[in-house]
């Protein structure tokens, strides 16, 4: 008997590359996996689709990343959660990225490269919003 999968492929898909999504599936176990390892690997997710019960971004609904950590990790989700939970906190700057681009209110090179929002605490008129 087949089941139906719970995510279709355009769900699967719907992660950026460089986010950190934990897969927990039907039996109970989990798994960490980046969207870039599940676009290199997308026909074994669509085939496993019926098998995962749910799966939810690692960073709660914050879809950006401290790129220092994320290239450092060399795209290893869990060397890349391990970095984050236990380095003192990168600069705005290192988590904004190489090609981040100046924030227009803060006039620092914070806005993340590629979720294009400033990732500097004191910058208020920002909160977290694309500009």
């Amino acid at each position: 008997m087949s089941r139906k999968p719970r995510y279709t492929p355009a769900e699967l898909r719907m992660y950026p590359p460089h986010t950190v999504i934990r897969i927990t599936w039907l039996d109970g176990e989990t798994d960490l996996v980046t969207g870039a390892q599940i676009r290199q690997h997308q026909r074994c997710f669509e085939r496993a689709a019926p098998y995962i019960d749910r799966m939810e971004l690692m960073e709660g609904d914050n879809d950006m990343t401290c790129e220092k950590c994320w290239r450092d990790s060399m795209g290893n989700a869990d060397q890349y959660l391990y970095l984050v939970r236990t380095r003192p906190e990168c600069t705005p700057e290192q988590q904004a990225g190489p090609d981040a681009d100046e924030c227009p209110v803060c006039h620092r090179r914070t806005m993340h490269q590629h979720c294009h929002r400033c990732t500097n605490p004191d910058c208020g008129a920002t909160k977290g919003k694309t500009i």
